[in-house]
Formats: structure tokens, C-alpha cells, sequence
């Protein structure tokens, strides 16, 4: 395992009921103890039935790497 726990923040969702995008703040706890945090989006599409047909999750983890 790279790092030691991982939180999530919701900051903000916005779209429609087939297709929505996912704000949010990544809290990081590295092994060695130091704090990381990563902003984040999630793209979420969605089938007729409501199911989730794709996710796509963009982020930079480079400070949890450092």
C-alpha cells in the first residue's frame, strides 16, 4: 500500500439525470505520516435504467508520491 488513509470531500456535483460530474478534495495521509491533498472530478454517464455505464476520474497524485 502507498499511502496510509485516503478521505473524500464532496464539494460539488452538477449535471443531469444521465450525466453528472463529481467534485471533490482527496485527503491523503502518506506512510510517512505527511498529509496529501488532491482535487479531484469524476464523470459519471449513465444507461436507461439508471445504472452507471461509465466513470472516467481525473486527478493528480503527484503530492501523495513526494
Amino acid at each position: 500500500q502507498t499511502f496510509g488513509t485516503l478521505e473524500h470531500e464532496l464539494i460539488n456535483i452538477y449535471g443531469t439525470d444521465k450525466t453528472y460530474v463529481l467534485e471533490a478534495k482527496n485527503y491523503y495521509t502518506r506512510k510517512d505520516g505527511k498529509p496529501a491533498t488532491v482535487n479531484a472530478v469524476a464523470f459519471t454517464d449513465l444507461n436507461d435504467k439508471g445504472l452507471v455505464k461509465s466513470v472516467r476520474i481525473y486527478q493528480d497524485v503527484s503530492p501523495v508520491f513526494k
